[in-house]
């Protein structure tokens, strides 16, 4: 089972991740269903006010027309510098409440939103019919973590806590904490719950002792990371002693001056990159032959696998989607047409 925190990181989680404001100086990491609605507003507001423009739609979800960083790995884009004086917050939620307000916004209405039509697409669930609490913790805890929506993922990796330390983590249980601290910056909070669901007073109807220890194993990180009580009848109380003194360092080297913190993740991941690194065929396949083994995610083995077809090494190739598709059946998820099995592979030379 797919539990706990993995030393992982890729750009797709970063890019995900982060919101940048270089008019206010803060890097916000985007932690759906804790507060990020609200505080993406703010942030937004606060950019309006200071350009003397509208922008605001209304949507603070929208991608395009934010006035944050579009691609922070984009280095021609933005002022290194004025990055790396930034300061980096985020806000957090009791786990427990958080999945149930995950489930009861995204998966639990039978609507076409983009995360369950998503989500029911990638794990081979009907989309007509109905997901149950349970059900849909159990297709979470068979997935690798990172490679989660961001919903229901992990928070430690929604703020990408593998490179980086945020100078301040408020809570929303205690919106006071975060309200002040973005009083220091000339920001208000402004109160966005379009897509509020109650979760908090609605835990009796959804958990049992199974649902409440799964809860418990998916999240264990973010428990002990963050203080929260691994108690749900204690799910309303603010964990003590989020503020701290953070660092990013790591985080910043790698996206403004390309420096991949290998010393920081676990050795696939490492490997991983050290691969996309490498620079000719032959140097890539030697680092491919060494790093798949011990490596159980399927959205990296089967761009080894993909590397492997192009270079006409059909057994290799063979072996690696054999793996994807193991991997990919043990977490639930359908074999989609991207996926390397759908290629028709030649006879082995």
């Amino acid at each position: 089972m797919a539990i706990g925190m993995r030393r992982t990181i890729d750009e797709r989680l970063v890019k995900e991740s982060f919101r940048y404001d270089p008019g206010s100086g803060l890097v916000y990491l985007n932690n759906p269903k804790a507060g990020c609605s609200s505080i993406k507003e703010s942030l937004w507001k606060k950019a309006d006010a200071a350009s003397g423009h509208a922008s605001y739609c209304g949507n603070p979800h929208d991608m395009n027309a934010n006035p944050f960083v579009k691609n922070v790995f984009a280095r021609e884009s933005f002022d290194h510098d004025r990055l790396k004086s930034a300061t980096f917050f985020s806000a957090v939620r009791n786990p427990f409440a958080r999945a149930l307000s995950a489930y009861l916004d995204k998966i639990a209405p039978q609507d076409c939103n983009v995360v369950r039509t998503e989500f029911c697409k990638r794990f081979a669930v009907p989309a007509t019919e109905p997901v149950s609490f349970r059900s849909f913790l159990d297709i979470v805890a068979s997935e690798k973590p990172e490679l989660l929506d961001a919903h229901f993922r992990p928070q430690h990796l929604n703020l990408l806590m593998t490179v980086c330390r945020p100078h301040f983590i408020g809570c929303i249980e205690a919106p006071a904490g975060l309200s002040e601290f973005l009083g220091k910056f000339g920001i208000e909070l402004h109160e966005h719950r379009f897509h509020a669901t109650a979760a908090g007073n609605r835990l009796g109807e959804f958990y049992s002792a199974e649902e409440v220890e799964l809860v418990r194993r998916i999240y264990a990180e973010d428990f002990g990371l963050f203080g929260y009580a691994s108690d749900i009848s204690h799910v309303e109380e603010s964990p003590a002693g989020l503020a701290r003194e953070g660092g990013c360092e790591s985080l910043l080297d790698w996206i403004c001056d390309g420096n991949f913190p290998f010393a920081l993740v676990d050795v696939p991941t490492a490997e991983f990159y050290r691969f996309r690194a490498a620079r000719t065929p032959a140097a890539k396949f030697e680092i491919l032959r060494g790093a798949t083994a011990g490596d159980d995610s399927w959205m990296r083995l089967r761009v080894y696998a993909e590397f492997a077809l192009r270079i006409n090494e059909y057994d290799l190739a063979r072996d690696l989607i054999d793996r994807v598709a193991s991997l990919r059946n043990a977490s639930h998820v359908r074999d989609e047409s991207e996926s390397p099995q759908s290629q028709v592979l030649p006879e082995a030379r």
